[in-house]
């Protein structure tokens, strides 16, 4: 039997997780996810891009769709499911790093990846640039936590 006191569905005003410290720096990232977004979006269709610009307005909006399902799930306090959809996220966000950082991967993402180019999950020990180096200890917590979700495919 339920309670007919809490409500079915969570609106921003009420959802169970409100006010944590993590939730409201995802939730000011995804402001600036939007903002950024609405400058970039119309850029984009009135420029020639480059390569790694192609492939970022192919990857990013699907990100984005994928952050903000993660932080509706997170309001109706679906956290099995959020957490399920981290990988995806996490995927795009990794291959997109990857392809900045290796302008010459680009055609090989665009040809499907095939399996013997693609890069190993593990970073190799000069990936990180000191400046990517995180200072608060907020931005430490939440990179660390998805590496664990990352599996390596055995194929």
């Amino acid at each position: 039997m339920t309670d007919a006191s809490e409500p079915a569905i969570f609106t921003p005003e009420n959802e169970p997780y409100l006010g944590r410290p993590n939730l409201l720096l995802f939730d000011q990232v995804l402001l600036t996810l939007v903002a950024e977004q609405h400058r970039i979006g119309p850029w984009t269709r009135n420029h020639d891009l480059t390569p790694v610009q192609r492939a970022a307005s192919e990857i990013v909006p699907g990100a984005c769709s994928l952050a903000f399902s993660v932080r509706e799930l997170v309001r109706q306090g679906y956290l099995l499911a959020a957490r399920i959809l981290l990988r995806p996220l996490i995927e795009r966000v990794s291959t997109f790093t990857y392809l900045i950082d290796h302008d010459d991967a680009v055609t090989d993402w665009q040809s499907g990846w095939p399996h013997a180019s693609q890069p190993s999950p593990r970073p190799s020990p000069d990936h990180r640039r000191p400046q990517q180096h995180p200072t608060d200890h907020r931005e430490r917590r939440l990179q660390g936590s998805p590496r664990r979700l990352q599996q390596h495919d055995a194929r």
